[in-house]
């Protein structure tokens, strides 16, 4: 790999419907990394990191989509506002005893409670330019995708979803340096990391 630095810039908040979504906005044209956060008093919490090589609006509009059909968990968005994480349903990715017949028979009560996570969910993107070949930089995104969420699983009371698995550095790998900007509220994030 040819990086010798890396500059990682978050930028939103955004959602996935509604105002500034990032199905329709300029951005959502680019690809890199990205965050699912909750807004709380403290700041956006993430619980989330993701990496796509295609296009945001893509990978984000198949999140949506597999958000509504239950594969996916989802918590009760009012307790997210309030920094806490109170989970409604598991989803069936990453437990294997999950049901979706259990989210199709609640799907009446449980419906209502999805769509309001899902306006709640509060998105940031990081674009990254593509560098080399689609394979390498599919690689530099799962390293700095990896490198975040050690990172965030680090960090004491973190908010981060413990199903999520980390691609990190390989023992191989030269690391490389990287700066993080974003906004202010975005909570738990160093000014660097090595990915």
């Amino acid at each position: 790999m040819t990086t010798s630095e890396l500059t990682i810039i978050f930028q939103g908040p955004m959602s996935w419907v509604g105002e500034n979504s990032i199905l329709t906005h300029p951005l959502g044209k680019e690809s890199g990394i990205y965050l699912w956060t909750a807004e709380t008093p403290k700041g956006f919490e993430t619980y989330y990191v993701g990496e796509t090589i295609v296009s945001f609006s893509e990978r984000l509009g198949q999140h949506h989509k597999d958000q509504l059909s239950g594969k996916y968990a989802f918590y009760d968005a009012d307790a997210l506002r309030e920094g806490k994480k109170k989970g409604i349903w598991t989803g069936i990715v990453g437990f294997k005893d999950a049901n979706i017949q259990t989210f199709h028979d609640n799907f009446s009560e449980w419906n209502p409670k999805n769509l309001a996570f899902i306006k709640s969910v509060k998105l940031f993107v990081a674009p990254l330019p593509i560098h080399d070949s689609p394979e390498i930089h599919k690689r530099l995104l799962h390293r700095v995708e990896g490198a975040f969420i050690e990172y965030l699983r680090s960090q004491e009371g973190n908010f981060l979803d413990k199903t999520r698995h980390s691609r990190r550095l390989r023992k191989t790998e030269t690391p490389i340096p990287a700066r993080v900007e974003g906004p202010e509220r975005l909570i738990g994030f160093p000014a660097n990391i090595i990915v």
